[in-house]
């Protein structure tokens, strides 16, 4: 029913000259831009008006298996997700009759164990042998399908039986994948370009993206739609970007009709439209299908409803060989990583907007470990909460999933009142207090547009400016991402080599009763 017009996935000639033509095209945006009303061309491959539903997922993070809805009242949470739901609800729109595209905009790999087991020679790769028996149509990548390196991403492309798209990364001057496809389903000629956040440096590990080029999403896209406009007749951003850069490229691209979004997690229950453009998130881990049925008439979208579908588990019936295959990596993971290391006296649940008490918990094994004076970690290196109860190897697996090693790294007294005070400029600017941490310790307020630091301490002594301070971290923040946590980049940091997971693995193995509380090393006066 779906067929791929122009280059075909495994068509390496056409993707060859397509990418050719790419980077012509971007020698070419700086006087295409302006130059004219806009790139929407009133051409039609259907005289009558044709319908379409637009399924879609982002921000999967590997969750093959369903999650407990932590979100819903009770004691009993229900199921809901993983690739068996997921596949089932496909089904039922499929049987509905009418013509459908799958989509996937980015981050299907980091959240669970899945997506470090190795299948066809790619860690993830059972995760992609899945969403082809789902038929996934198309995707694009998300950052983290970089966090095993470029050789792991190059191999999705072997493995997906559809096309992996991205317009806006290059290496060596050419497009690491196919800029767009297009697709054509009940005659309506569909073009899909693949889109990376502008933040891509920022969020992942630098070791693993050496050599890639990032292109202002922009202007990659206006050279792409440029290109492919008069051969479609509906355009879609498959972008793994967030919603603020989906209603910028909205605003700014000419010609585009939808935007598919993931990277922010944002779960949008109804469209959000910006300057007359669809823009669809689902939220993250398989707990949402997105689906947008459409009436498309000329070149032109006449008519849209959108809307989330939750994937409870408990109304699904999963089919036979996909239940049969999920249960085996799962019984496989569990017997792997199933012991249980200690009892948890309470939940351990995360947060990127303030102190949590797994960060503060996580902070203390890196002091502890690094023998450091205070130690900090990143809220986005801490990637699951865990209920009360038994805490298993596998959790500690998943809630830190990076390969991620202890280090340390001295800082002056100043240097350190300095890095507190850019830290608490950010949580004026964002709302975030983007680092957890143990040892340190500090008082802020924020007036207006003015934050100001009122004490700061570490392990309960004043800071002193002229002292020297050792401070563990891990090297993602120290050696990828100093500039963005410190506003400066320590130059004296030294590699343990030690895996966090595995420091965190021996603290439990002396210590079997865990109470993780919060510390208050963060208070903000109110005005």
């Amino acid at each position: 029913m779906i067929s791929t017009s122009l280059a075909q996935h495994n068509s390496q000639d056409k993707i060859i000259g397509r990418r050719f033509k790419f980077i012509a095209f971007l020698m070419l945006i700086f006087i295409l831009i302006g130059c004219t009303g806009g790139y929407k061309t009133e051409i039609s491959t259907q005289p009558e008006s044709a319908k379409l539903v637009i399924l879609h997922t982002n921000d999967m993070h590997a969750q093959y298996i369903p999650l407990n809805a932590f979100w819903i009242e009770g004691d009993v949470k229900p199921l809901i997700g993983g690739f068996g739901a997921l596949d089932a609800y496909i089904k039922r729109e499929r049987e509905k009759g009418l013509p459908i595209l799958l989509m996937d905009a980015g981050d299907l790999m980091t959240g669970t164990l899945l997506s470090e087991k190795e299948v066809e020679g790619a860690k993830g790769g059972a995760l992609l042998q899945m969403m082809n028996e789902m038929g996934y149509d198309i995707m694009t990548l998300g950052n983290h399908e970089f966090d095993n390196g470029q050789d792991n991403v190059s191999k999705f492309y072997e493995i997906a039986d559809f096309p992996i798209v991205n317009a806006n990364l290059l290496k060596e001057g050419k497009p690491i994948a196919a800029t767009y496809e297009i697709l054509e389903i009940a005659g309506i000629k569909v073009g899909v370009i693949g889109l990376m956040t502008k933040h891509f440096y920022d969020v992942v590990m630098k070791s693993r993206i050496e050599g890639l080029e990032l292109i202002d999403l922009t202007i990659a896209a206006e050279a792409v739609v440029k290109e492919i406009d008069p051969l479609t007749d509906l355009i879609i951003l498959l972008t793994h970007a967030g919603v603020e850069e989906d209603k910028e490229l909205a605003r700014e691209v000419k010609g585009v009709d939808i935007i598919i979004g993931g990277h922010g997690h944002t779960r949008l229950e109804k469209p959000l439209i910006e300057n007359r453009v669809i823009i669809l998130q689902t939220g993250s881990r398989t707990a949402n299908l997105g689906r947008l049925e459409i009436v498309v008439q000329g070149d032109t979208v006449f008519w849209y409803d959108g809307r989330l579908i939750p994937l409870w588990v408990d109304s699904i019936v999963v089919e036979p060989n996909l239940a049969s295959k999920i249960s085996g990596f799962e019984a496989e993971i569990q017997k792997m990583y199933g012991d249980t290391l200690a009892t948890l006296l309470s939940d351990l649940e995360r947060s990127s907007r303030r102190e949590s008490n797994v960060g503060s918990w996580v902070a203390s094994i890196i002091k502890s470990a690094t023998n450091s004076d205070f130690a900090i970690m990143n809220s986005g290196g801490i990637r699951k909460n865990v209920s009360a109860g038994p805490l298993t190897r596998l959790d500690i697996k998943e809630m830190l999933p990076f390969e991620n090693t202890l280090v340390t790294f001295e800082v002056t007294g100043e240097e350190l009142l300095n890095m507190i005070k850019f830290n608490i400029e950010v949580a004026r600017k964002t709302g975030n207090e983007e680092l957890q941490m143990s040892g340190l310790s500090y008082k802020y307020r924020i007036s207006g547009d003015k934050s100001e630091l009122l004490g700061a301490w570490v392990n309960g002594k004043e800071i002193d400016p002229e002292a020297t301070y050792k401070c563990g971290s891990i090297d993602f923040v120290l050696f990828s991402q100093a500039e963005f946590y410190f506003g400066f980049t320590p130059k004296n940091g030294v590699d343990s080599r030690k895996l966090l997971s595995e420091a965190t693995i021996e603290f439990l193995s002396g210590n079997k009763v865990i109470d993780a509380k919060l510390t208050g090393a963060i208070i903000r006066v109110e005005e």
